[in-house]
């Protein structure tokens, strides 16, 4: 296996095992089923991640019925289906392909059928090349574990959530177009499918042995990513400020990181990292709710309000970043509708796509659950993340036990997620 199949490989491990970088997120099923709204319109399992100030805006008093929640766990995962392409290409070694295909042929000088092997090797190295390198590289996960008590006027709740979460990207140079493009051209001659010799026919033949090129492939990859392990506790609780009353919450935080970082490229050398920080570090989740009447509700959260910075040993710097989403609810007997919007746009981890989301969602209460949709759109991303994500999901509650799923998929990205819990 050349240097360009080791690239490959070491950015989908990067992005599959350990990667995490800094969006919003999405931190269960129910947010990620209502498009990754939260900010005004999270129940007591999920406004930990959302909005603290949530927890102090409960309709009756927790004594008064079951209002608490024991989530464990809650999985969410988030995936480009580039990755899943990358996956594809190193399992087909193409470049490999084409090496062997290359001493083939010299090996039996002029035979028609070894030229159409290497034919149709570069080929498949060229449109690999061109696939692996077309859409965004995203890995966006957590596991997590809640206990929530929201009430009336004040509220609190304890999580432990571990998010990993990445991106990179793999680049075409126009080197290795110009050269795969020759082979092409050079073999598609020979075999008799082209009259016209290419021009510079000589960059891959040295008298009548074909030059295998494939060392010295310059296409890069690189990856970068971060895994938090986060211990929070929320307060929130209800104030009257100018006869108005607004609910405020707060979630400090201990945070440990592990950075990677990867950059490589078919004529160096791999230069991978993982980089354990033993520290812990102290940040906070902030938020504000008001209850404008009986059905509108309106919110505004921080995430991270201390920014963090780690480095690698690659000599780059991953900062986790304030992040700043406002929301608006509209709450019934039948169900919610829920609009948020990034009021601030997030940088990547890496040299993946940044992100600044408009999200919509809807859930419906049944006597058996909820069923819920959503929709969102990245409007800071690059060609093929600028797409629009469907979600759906649905909650099953029998006697107090709570099991919710959600899926979104676009074409372009995934994601799924699962929660189990109880109310007492």
């Amino acid at each position: 296996m050349n240097k360009l199949s080791w690239s490959i490989a070491v950015l989908l491990m990067l992005i599959v095992a350990h990667a995490a970088a800094m969006p919003f997120g999405a931190f269960d099923p129910r947010s990620l089923a209502m498009g990754g709204t939260g900010v005004a319109s999270a129940d007591a399992g999920n406004a930990v991640f959302h909005n603290p100030a949530l927890l102090a805006q409960y309709t009756y008093d927790e004594d008064e019925g079951r209002t608490s929640v024991f989530i464990l766990p809650t999985i969410t995962a988030r995936i480009s289906d580039t990755v899943q392409k990358i996956a594809e290409f190193r399992e087909q070694d193409y470049d490999g392909e084409l090496s062997r295909a290359i001493a083939a042929y010299n090996a039996n000088v002029g035979d028609t059928q070894s030229a159409q092997a290497v034919l149709d090797a570069s080929i498949n190295l060229q449109e690999g090349l061109s696939t692996v390198s077309s859409g965004p590289v995203l890995a966006d996960g957590n596991i997590a574990f809640v206990i929530a008590i929201p009430s009336l006027k004040q509220g609190g709740a304890f999580m432990f959530n571990k998010r990993f979460v990445g991106d990179g990207r793999i680049t075409k140079s126009t080197e290795d177009e110009a050269l795969l493009n020759t082979y092409v051209e050079a073999m598609e001659f020979l075999t008799g499918q082209s009259q016209t010799p290419p021009e510079n026919i000589d960059n891959v033949f040295d008298g009548n042995e074909l030059i295998d090129q494939t060392g010295n492939l310059t296409s890069a990859a690189s990856a970068a990513g971060i895994a938090l392990t986060e211990l929070g506790l929320s307060m929130a609780g209800e104030f009257s400020i100018f006869r108005n009353k607004i609910s405020l919450g707060i979630t400090p935080k201990f945070v440990k990181a592990e950075t990677y970082a990867t950059e490589s490229n078919a004529t160096n050398d791999i230069e991978e990292n993982r980089d354990i920080n033993n520290r812990w570090d102290i940040t906070a989740d902030v938020g504000i709710a008001k209850r404008l009447n009986n059905t509108w509700n309106v919110g505004l959260s921080v995430k991270n309000i201390l920014p963090l910075e780690y480095q690698t040993n690659i000599n780059s710097t991953i900062r986790v970043e304030s992040q700043v989403r406002a929301g608006v609810a509209y709450k019934t007997n039948w169900g919610t509708l829920a609009f948020d919007l990034d009021l601030l746009e997030n940088d990547a981890v890496g040299t993946g796509d940044k992100s600044q989301y408009s999200l919509f969602g809807a859930e419906w209460d049944f006597k058996w659950g909820k069923l819920r949709g959503g929709y969102n759109y990245n409007f800071s991303a690059s060609s093929a993340a600028k797409k629009g994500l469907f979600s759906g999901g649905v909650q099953f509650s029998p006697f107090g036990m709570l099991l919710d799923l959600a899926y979104a998929d676009n074409g372009v990205e995934r994601a799924a997620a699962l929660q189990m819990g109880f109310e007492f």
